[in-house]
């Protein structure tokens, strides 16, 4: 396992990406360009969002991708806990290789 926190180390593992969704056909929700945009509009991987993809390996072949991103919560002006979620939010699951 390794993760992704920098956007740069996120854009430099497209293909790879694009190759595991292939395997998987994912939908389009879950596909490298998709969250790449999603992240490039509202994560930015500034404060307080923190990108967290987990990268899964068997030897040295992708076949898992959790991309999940931090953030806070807030309610009446005061930060209440920090969270993980999932980039896209509400339309994105993990992609991983089914057997």
């Amino acid at each position: 396992m390794s993760s992704v926190e920098l956007a740069s180390d996120f854009y430099a593992i497209a293909d790879e990406w694009d190759d595991l969704a292939e395997v998987d056909d994912v939908p389009v929700f879950q596909t490298y360009e998709w969250l790449r945009t999603w992240w490039k509009h509202f994560g930015r991987n500034t404060e307080p969002h923190k990108l967290h993809i987990f990268l899964f390996y068997q030897e040295d072949r992708l076949v898992g991708i959790a991309p999940f991103f931090t953030d806070h919560f807030w309610f009446m002006g005061k930060k209440i806990y920090r969270r993980l979620r999932l980039i896209g939010s509400k339309v994105m699951q993990a992609i991983c290789i089914t057997e």
